[in-house]
């Protein structure tokens, strides 16, 4: 014999058969003050036909001590049992599309969160829906114009008369009553009328956004016997410096110009040197009748978004991955623009993240479909659902069917009837599989779960033996 921690073992080893019986015994001296205890142990190794303690395992008494799920289920079907005639069936687990109303129908659930009012909201037309009769309409975008009074309608009010005398007039207008007058005759045949952003005080120009782009505009109508030339130019400056000017065009008396309204224009993409503009009007060498000027403007064409927010927030999972996908179309009459749909990923202490798609091109009408696909990252616990449309013109973009859809991590269980386990010992239990060749994409698992009072439940997953603690 030997020793070890503690513990006697008889290396021999005898056969043994069944329907013997055997008996251990030992003898045991203690000596006077020594505690402790003897545990006597036979061990028998050979080929054992180990009990099946789970109630119906073989499923032929049915769904018997099974609670099936709504895609787990105990068939009767031989071809499918390796043995006698049922078997579980796991169907396809539909993906869940977490959206609420992917569909707009509520008319609800959305807000404008950038952008002017009315430049998106959900619109109850049933042409312009996929499905049912409402959509979110996209657009136009509100394309803000700077100047203040442009078709002086109250008068000179934001306006500078530099050189000679100007007034408003009745004579004719392009829009609302009035128009600005040079006001006839000028011996030094100049004139010169400028804006301003404010109203008395210290003369000021509008501001401009850098790297943007701008439409400057005016109208100018020639009299009957005007002579020289009307203009409009903008001056651009920086501080209190002007760095550029940009005449947008003049007119001159002839029979293409009298008695109609003329438009000087031009575009313009603001340098980063630039941070403000003045609109100038000009008449010069004029002797005879009057130039009119109107509608002078200068609009923002770029940049110009709208956001609306879902005001669903959708709980997602770390490691999960989700695709969003949205049904969206242009107008026959929309003319530029984009839309871009996707979700916001926030969380404690984690910044906002977005991930999106955009839709950049005209459908013509027709619907095109975008998808974009979601792997949570660790610490995000929400999703919420945007769409935002960019410098749309002309007409709208209509968004509908935007769904969330949860891709993987859809899970069923269906479990069996609760058995007893005793302490140290070893348990095995296995389950054969079959799945359908048109299956792209599965995971199976049999799975026991251990309950102690006072312990933690432990959740032990199928090929993996396991030893019951004491």
């Amino acid at each position: 014999m030997s020793t070890g921690d503690g513990v006697l073992v008889w290396k021999e080893s005898f056969e043994a058969r069944p329907g013997q019986r055997h008996q251990l015994a030992l003898y045991v001296f203690r000596s006077y003050g020594a505690i402790g205890r003897v545990h006597l142990r036979t061990v028998y190794t050979g080929r054992f036909r180990h009990p099946d303690i789970l109630f119906n395992g073989n499923l032929e008494g049915g769904a018997a001590g099974w609670a099936p799920s709504a895609h787990i289920a105990v068939v009767t079907n031989a071809a499918l049992a390796r043995t006698g005639a049922r078997a579980i069936v796991c169907s396809t687990i539909p993906r869940p599309n977490l959206a609420n109303d992917p569909g707009f129908e509520t008319g609800s659930g959305w807000a404008l969160t950038a952008g002017t009012t009315g430049d998106m909201a959900t619109d109850n037309t049933a042409a312009e829906a996929f499905a049912g009769t409402w959509s979110m309409r996209c657009g136009p975008n509100a394309q803000p114009q700077s100047i203040l009074n442009p078709s002086f309608e109250s008068g000179l009010n934001n306006w500078r008369e530099a050189v000679g005398s100007w007034g408003p007039t009745k004579t004719v207008a392009r829009s609302g009553t009035y128009a600005a007058d040079i006001g006839g005759t000028v011996g030094g045949r100049f004139k010169q009328l400028f804006s301003d952003a404010v109203t008395g005080g210290v003369e000021q120009g509008y501001p401009l956004l850098s790297n943007r782009r701008y439409r400057f505009a005016g109208f100018i109508w020639p009299g009957a016997t005007a002579d020289g030339h009307a203009a409009v130019t903008v001056q651009f400056g920086q501080g209190s410096t002007i760095k550029q000017l940009t005449e947008l065009g003049r007119v001159t008396r002839d029979n293409s110009t009298v008695g109609r309204w003329n438009e000087v224009a031009a575009e313009v993409t603001i340098p980063g040197d630039i941070d403000y503009f003045v609109m100038a009007l000009t008449s010069e060498n004029q002797t005879a009748s009057n130039y009119y000027f109107d509608d002078i403007t200068g609009t923002l064409i770029s940049g110009n978004t709208a956001t609306v927010l879902s005001t669903q927030n959708i709980p997602v999972t770390a490691g999960t991955t989700y695709q969003g996908a949205v049904r969206l179309r242009s107008k026959v009459a929309t003319t530029g623009g984009s839309v871009t749909v996707g979700v916001i990923l926030q969380g404690a202490g984690k910044g906002p993240l977005y991930i999106d798609v955009t839709q950049d091109e005209l459908t013509g009408g027709g619907w095109a479909v975008k998808t974009f696909d979601v792997t949570v990252g660790d610490g995000y616990t929400t999703a919420t659902r945007y769409i935002t449309c960019t410098d749309v013109t002309g007409a709208s973009f209509h968004v509908d069917d935007f769904t969330f859809i949860q891709q993987d991590n859809n899970r069923e269980t269906m479990p069996g009837t609760p058995f007893p386990v005793v302490g140290e010992r070893t348990y095995r239990w296995s389950a054969l599989a079959l799945n359908d060749f048109r299956i792209t994409s599965v995971s199976v698992s049999l799975t026991v779960t251990l309950h102690a009072p006072g312990m933690p439940d432990e959740v032990v997953v199928s090929g993996r033996s396991v030893t019951v603690a004491v």
